[in-house]
């Protein structure tokens, strides 16, 4: 199998090694772009204070903590990249505890993490199964408004069938799409769908049911093999923010609340929520106190 490395990519069944190339060079591109913006701004005098500049402005040193660019790169990547998933969660937090949407007890949440975890310290991964609401609330918001609403496209490289109809195999390659949007919409399993529920992933006892399986990261073999992180990256994510932070409706120049707006773009592809307004305040003194001792 080593000899495979050796094919071109022009030679019958060596079109994967074109593939790689191209992902390796947009990875390589999303590594160095926001390195080298922050780079640029340092030489111009105008750099803003954030985790890149810190990290590039550490004394270069040799000892086993140090950091060469590389790493900068990838923690700089992976802090831009959990932002915008931080953006859609807010958006959907926002939108579900203000009661843009669905008036979900805003106490719940709140509760459950306070008396799981208090307010000396933030929520970890052992804490998941004491925390069923906050699960359900990531099952949610996955199934609310997937990212990919016709998931990941598929080819076919033979004929098939799905539950009676003919699949044929076109040209080189039939190009099979999941629609994922009309299974989070199906009204025989989600009872009024376009609200966001977190109490359908709940059993009647308040525990956590986590039976329907979600299918926002793929199906069968070609399932993501990333979901597991994923899910409990979105996990830490909302038990954390919940944790510290309170999130409400924004408000007007005349003290009144600023209404949030289902908006999302309907390119079909890939979608999230257009810009909104919120209000994000510390839930306490010991919120800041806590975020303090992290930093």
């Amino acid at each position: 199998m080593q000899l495979v490395k050796y094919l071109p990519g022009w030679f019958p069944g060596g079109a994967f090694k074109n593939l790689a190339c191209e992902t390796r060079q947009v990875t390589s591109k999303l590594q160095n772009i926001p390195v080298d913006l922050v780079k640029k701004s340092a030489a111009s005098g105008s750099t803003i204070p954030c985790l890149t500049t810190e990290l590039l402005e550490l004394p270069d040193s040799k000892s086993e903590d140090s950091l060469d660019e590389s790493d900068i790169k990838a923690l700089t990547v992976t802090a831009f990249a959990s932002m915008f998933s931080f953006h859609g969660l807010l958006s959907c937090l926002e939108i579900a505890f203000s009661g843009g949407i669905h008036m979900v007890g805003e106490a719940t949440p709140f509760a459950e993490i306070d008396g799981v975890i208090g307010s000396g310290r933030l929520p970890t991964f052992q804490d998941q199964a004491s925390l069923p609401y906050i699960s359900a609330i990531c099952k949610e918001i996955l199934r609310w408004h997937p990212s990919v609403p016709l998931g990941v496209a598929h080819s076919l490289v033979a004929e098939d069938g799905y539950e009676g109809y003919h699949i044929p195999k076109v040209h080189r390659y039939t190009i099979v799409l999941s629609n994922i949007w009309a299974m989070s919409r199906d009204e025989r399993v989600y009872s009024v769908p376009d609200l966001f529920i977190p109490e359908r992933f709940l059993n009647s006892d308040g525990t956590f049911n986590d039976a329907d399986s979600s299918f926002a990261f793929g199906f069968g073999r070609r399932v993501c093999p990333g979901r597991h992180m994923a899910e409990a990256t979105i996990f830490m994510a909302v038990a954390s923010a919940l944790g510290v932070y309170r999130i409400s409706k924004a408000k007007d120049v005349h003290g009144r609340d600023v209404q949030v707006k289902e908006e999302y773009p309907s390119t079909g592809l890939i979608t999230g929520p257009l810009p909104f307004q919120c209000s994000i305040s510390l839930r306490s003194e010991k919120a800041k106190i806590l975020l303090n001792n992290l930093s």
